[in-house]
């Protein structure tokens, strides 16, 4: 369960904010984290675009996927 989630900054990778989550839960290692955010445990983030986030992740962000991927990945980049 996830008990907090960091408010991401207006132009701020998603990688960032997972990487200050993990960072901030005192998870010793980076499975731990995974399994409270990814649907798939075995997913390593993806530094640029986009991974599967479990539900409990989008409405702890408060946004939906569509938002979050033009807002928080490099995809409108591309």
């Amino acid at each position: 369960m996830i008990g907090f989630m960091p408010e991401p900054y207006p132009d701020e990778l998603m990688y960032s904010v997972l990487s200050r989550y993990h960072k901030m839960s005192g998870h010793l290692v980076y499975r731990a984290s995974a399994e409270e955010l990814f649907k798939d445990p075995l997913a390593r983030p993806d530094l640029e675009f986009v991974n599967r986030y479990t539900e409990e992740v989008l409405s702890v962000l408060g946004m939906d996927m569509e938002t979050l991927v033009r807002n928080h990945t490099m995809f409108p980049a591309s």
